[in-house]
């Protein structure tokens, strides 16, 4: 006689050492080093965990599966002990002892089904403190819940750092060669729709200002101007009372501030000979490049020409007769300068700068050109930028020339200069004049001329929000954390049986296949990302205006850190007597997050309607998951109210109770597209052994359209009054999101029906069936209205 007990205790000490380790409630799940998915199909070894979610883990040893082994043979030696009224083949004609009809033994059944029903969901998991929960839960809202984010080691770095500029309203600054008072002096001067009138004036010392540049050199959303002087090589950063210097590598003839990395503070490039250096004022520190000897320098410029928000260099180089444009890429000063693109210019051209002047969010390169006949002729702008190519990388080239209006053009440079999000250029005439450009259509065309005094002589212009009145988005509060909410990952139901007639009992699983790592390769995980919160007025504007920088800045600042993952592999055994006859398990996951409050702060209301808004962004800090029974899970779903109900729709042990159609546990037909696994494979029930499958993503036919699922807005974060996750079109709003692995293993094993010797009827003949095993994605929509899913194990039979 086959003694499944024997050979699974036999198995099992074969299978595992005394320090293996089994969790069905991990906060970081755990990676089992053994194979248990082969045990479904050998026997259904393995036990449901009590009550859908024990400690944190069991350990397990050979005397526990001596001491299991002992209890199943004393139950081999027992005929089934199940309730008069469990259910039998409706044409066996058995009845109970007292020989009640079977019409009575279906009422009583109602009768029973409904009293498991009721308890199943009827579970009190109300609370006021953590002692009235089971010890791996705490009391949360008054509602008993897994114990879940109460670690206080948590690091999280500030996702948009101290503070992110948006829509810019510069200013621009020109250096005066003219001594004044022993000083030399940077005049500063305010553009508007008309004109541009003089507001300061910072002194640079007795050294006259060789070039500067604007920008926000400490990131403390300050800007202001650096400068290079002759006879030193320290650059000056004229903070108002308190300026600082950074002591460069060489005297810097040309220079400009630039955002060449993901940090908040701009950089310092400057330029000399065939000597290039970028400086980081924020930490005193300058990384030094050398160009080929027979390169010398020109003029630098900085902007984002491929639209990713950090700026490439610029340089214009002159090289014997022949004159060039050298795009460099600078994000990592210790590989040094990666040459992105050169090209030869026309002669005369000695100064360029670069900024988004068409609004197309990647930035053009504007150069000066000299008009010649000793300044008889007009000085001439030329415009150059990236032109994608079919598939090729893009090529810079020229696309606009023209003559300026202007004869004696000294210097220039480009920003916007009224928060449209369009730049201007600026162009600085020696005659105590700037021209304000725009270019439209294709043309530039000049919005205005500005005459000055306060600037005796002319020499060099840089823009910066020297006022320090553009759009920008402060930390005010974080980090804080918060708890995301526990969301359905998959529902396992438990394969047909029969009660009275089978040797033994049902499992099923998931996970667990031959890959045991860390990414969750074999199994469903939950990745939990970062997300975004505003108050329902603020919506429009920060689609429009604000969410696509949110984003870059976010994915530039955490990196792989903006996204986590969450999995485990789980089985569990029909195990009627002990947890009813109604009943499956539920595996849920949930993520764990630190809050970022900003403050928008826009003074002259540059975007209409977002001064003083907050922006809340929630970073993923950790991730768990665990199994719960359906009636404990149900509980805490219908005391949450953002959950679905998952009732298991048939009854354990009875072959009859299971749909001969594929529908959903809510009885729906299931959609073709909604299929993990489409067709149904069939297994017939022995009568002598375990009939076991294995349905593996990737390896069986599946369905592609099912491995990834977006949560919505499910993470379920509030953080001041300010509900986290928005429109999924926005690029938020999936702060959770399921996958399956592309290994991602489904198991289950039926038992053999045994024959009763004692009796002229062949039992197996009898009750024979068929089981067809399913998984698919059930969808379901939470209390935002937001679409969300989770997977489901369920089955068909067939016993005809």
């Amino acid at each position: 006689m086959f003694n499944k007990h024997q050979h699974c205790s036999e198995f099992l000490t074969a299978l595992f050492e005394p320090t293996h380790t089994v969790s069905t409630l991990t906060r970081r799940p755990l990676v089992m080093g053994t194979v248990i998915s082969a045990l479904l199909a050998l026997g259904g070894c393995l036990e449901v965990v009590e009550d859908g979610a024990p400690p944190a883990s069991t350990e397990v040893t050979e005397t526990d599966y001596e001491d299991e082994e002992e209890e199943d043979r004393a139950q081999d030696d027992q005929e089934p002990t199940g309730p008069a009224d469990m259910p039998t083949h409706p044409g066996s004609g058995h009845s109970d002892e007292d020989g009640s009809e079977e019409g009575e033994e279906e009422d009583a059944q109602e009768d029973e089904d409904e009293d498991v029903e009721e308890g199943s969901t009827g579970s009190d998991i109300s609370c006021f403190t953590d002692s009235d929960c089971m010890s791996y839960e705490a009391c949360m809202s008054g509602i008993c819940q897994i114990d879940r984010c109460s670690d206080n080691y948590y690091e999280s770095s500030p996702p948009m750092g101290e503070y992110l500029l948006f829509n810019q309203d510069l200013e621009f600054a020109i250096v005066d060669e003219e001594e004044s008072a022993s000083q030399y002096w940077l005049d500063g001067y305010s553009p508007t729709t008309t004109g541009a009138p003089f507001d300061s004036s910072w002194s640079a010392g007795n050294q006259r200002i060789l070039d500067v540049a604007g920008g926000d050199f400490l990131g403390t959303a300050e800007q202001t101007y650096a400068v290079s002087t002759e006879n030193t090589n320290m650059i000056q950063v004229l903070y108002p009372g308190s300026p600082v210097s950074v002591s460069a590598p060489f005297t810097a003839t040309a220079m400009v501030g630039a955002s060449l990395d993901d940090d908040s503070a701009d950089e310092l490039l400057l330029g000399t000979e065939h000597r290039l250096a970028v400086c980081n004022v924020d930490i005193n520190s300058c990384f030094p490049f050398w160009l080929d000897t027979q390169y010398q320098i020109l003029d630098v410029a900085a902007g984002d020409l491929d639209g990713d928000f950090t700026d490439e260099a610029v340089i214009l180089v002159s090289m014997e007769d022949d004159l060039f444009l050298q795009v460099l890429n600078l994000s990592d000063p210790l590989q040094g300068p990666v040459l992105i693109a050169e090209l030869p210019v026309d002669a005369g051209s000695h100064k360029v700068a670069s900024a988004d002047i068409d609004a197309d969010e990647q930035g053009e390169i504007i150069v000066l050109e000299e008009g010649g006949w000793w300044n008889w002729n007009d000085d001439e702008f030329a415009v150059y930028e990236f032109i994608q190519s079919d598939d090729s990388d893009p090529v810079l080239q020229l696309t606009h020339h023209q003559e300026s209006g202007y004869g004696r053009l000294k210097d220039l440079d480009a920003g916007d200069t009224d928060g449209d999000e369009q730049a201007e250029l600026i162009a600085l005439d020696e005659h105590q004049k700037v021209g304000v450009f725009t270019y439209q259509s294709g043309a530039i065309s000049r919005l205005y001329e500005s005459e000055f005094n306060d600037t005796e002589e002319p020499d060099r212009i840089a823009m910066a929000d020297h006022d320090n009145n553009s759009t920008r988005a402060d930390l005010v509060a974080g980090p804080e954390s918060v708890v995301g909410a526990e969301v359905p990952v998959i529902a396992m139901l438990l394969p047909p049986f029969s009660y009275e007639h089978s040797a033994g009992f049902s499992s099923t699983g998931y996970g667990m296949g031959d890959t045991m790592s860390e990414t969750f390769s074999d199994t469903v995980s939950l990745s939990v990302g970062v997300d975004v919160g505003i108050k329902g007025s603020f919506l429009g504007v920060f689609g429009t205006s604000f969410s696509e920088k949110v984003g870059w800045r976010v994915s530039e600042t955490l990196g792989t850190t903006s996204t986590m993952a969450t999995g485990t592999r789980s089985s569990i055994r029909s195990q009627p007597d002990d947890f009813g006859f109604h009943y499956g398990a539920v595996v849920v996951s949930w993520g764990c997050f630190h809050a970022y409050t900003y403050e928008v702060q826009d003074p002259t209301d540059l975007i209409n309607g977002s001064d003083e808004e907050e922006i809340v962004l929630t970073v993923p800090v950790d991730a768990g998951t665990a199994m719960l029974s359906t009636g404990r899970y149900n509980a805490m779903a219908l005391a949450v109210g953002d959950l679905p109900v998952i009732e298991p729709p048939y009854t354990v042990g009875d072959v009859y109770s299971y749909p001969t159609q594929p529908e959903t546990i809510w009885g729906e037909a299931i959609p073709d597209e909604d299929y993990v696994f489409p067709g149904l494979d069939w297994y017939e029930v022995s009568d002598v052994g375990y009939v076991g499958w294995f349905n593996t993503f990737g390896q069986a036919s599946s369905n592609a359209s099912t491995e990834s699922l977006d949560m919505g807005a499910s993470a379920s974060v509030t953080v001041a009054g300010v509900t986290v996750g928005l429109n999924s079109s926005m690029g938020w709003g999936k702060g959770y999101s399921l996958s399956m692995g592309e290994t991602a293993l489904f198991s289950g094993a039926i038992p053999p029906f045994r024959d009763d010797p004692a009796t002229a009827v062949d039992e197996y003949a009898e009750n024979f069936f068929r089981v067809a095993p399913i998984t698919y994605v059930q969808h379901y929509e939470d209390a935002d209205g937001n679409d969300a899913a989770f997977y489901v194990q369920t089955y068909v039979v067939d016993y005809d």
